[in-house]
């Protein structure tokens, strides 16, 4: 036997070009790489949203840890709630804030 007569197998390298080739046409590996680009983006989607979820608690405890609780009305703290404020020796501010109208 001749060494032209023995047909030697592809090299591994051939082989797996030769199938990515062959999928690509086919269009198996376009829908791989869309379903982990999906799956990437999910998973970046569920992480922001967990980081402004975790800042937002965040930023709201601190306010909540300080004690402060704040009554806002339109119409001024009826004056049962201000004794029952004095009686329980609580720090009460009163404020007026007033709408400012500008015409050009």
């Amino acid at each position: 036997m001749t060494s032209s007569a023995v047909s030697r197998p592809p090299a591994t390298l051939v082989l797996a070009w030769r199938q990515l080739l062959r999928d690509w046409r086919a269009g198996e590996l376009r829908l791989l790489m869309l379903a982990v680009a999906l799956a990437v983006a999910a998973l970046c989607a569920v992480a922001f949203l967990s980081d402004r979820l975790d800042q937002g608690l965040r930023r709201d405890a601190a306010q909540l840890l300080g004690g402060d609780a704040v009554v806002a009305s339109d119409q001024p703290t009826p004056q049962p709630l201000v004794d029952l404020a004095a009686a329980q020796q609580l720090t009460a501010v009163r404020s007026a804030t007033f709408p400012s109208m500008a015409r050009a």
